[in-house]
């Protein structure tokens, strides 16, 4: 983890106060929940929520892991933006999805085994809300650097408490991948489309398609590992 990551973590953890409540995730749901996060939750977040389920469909993960999207400042109710509908259709053959909009609030967060944000600032924003979801908070393109590099040899796994079923495993990923962010370290950021240029739309579709089948081929090693 860089020094500066370090600080800001740090700083976030000092400012909440010993007697805050805050939900918990719960430690023994049989399936595994990723979280995708942006701003309005009506395009980049929206996009990968629905275009991981997609391409999970038909594999040995579908209906182990479970998709999400929110957003930090979320049109909520909204569906997929206009723009970033035409490109899911394209890249993913298929219908525009049933798609609603929400807030990424603490209850929504708790819930998640891993929570995919677009930018750092999104991050921040997560911190802020319960500095405890760090080490299951990354960046999407820092995560599947990370997770990439550890997966080319067997994971370490806790010789008295090892891993169950596949939620099991792809949780014993997300706390390895938490202890080898400099791996990461220089992951960019997806930029935000929303009124932008045709062209920023199709990059970040783009970026979003290659990443998610990253993500997917990550997920599928893992939980056989």
């Amino acid at each position: 983890m860089s020094s500066r990551f370090s600080l800001e973590a740090a700083e976030l953890f000092g400012s909440r106060r010993r007697n805050d409540v805050r939900p918990r995730r719960r430690e023994t749901s049989p399936e595994f929940r990723i979280a995708f996060i942006c701003t309005g939750n009506i395009c980049r977040s929206a996009y990968a929520e629905h275009g991981l389920a997609r391409v999970l469909a038909g594999t040995s993960l579908e209906g182990q892991v479970l998709t999400a999207s929110a957003g930090t400042g979320a049109v909520v109710g909204a569906g997929l933006e206009t723009h970033m509908a035409r490109h899911y259709v394209t890249d993913f053959a298929t219908e525009i999805p049933a798609h609603t909009a929400q807030i990424a609030d603490a209850r929504f967060l708790a819930a998640q085994d891993l929570i995919l944000v677009m930018t750092r600032e999104h991050r921040q924003r997560i911190l802020q809300l319960d500095p405890s979801l760090l080490p299951r908070t990354f960046l999407l393109s820092e995560f599947t650097e990370i997770a990439r590099t550890l997966l080319l040899q067997p994971l370490p796994h806790d010789p008295y408490a090892p891993p169950t079923g596949v939620a099991g495993r792809l949780r014993e990923l997300v706390s390895v991948a938490a202890r080898h962010r400099q791996t990461g370290a220089a992951a960019p950021d997806v930029p935000d489309p929303y009124r932008r240029s045709a062209e920023l739309y199709q990059q970040v579709a783009r970026t979003l398609r290659e990443e998610l089948d990253i993500l997917r081929d990550i997920l599928l090693r893992a939980s056989q590992h």
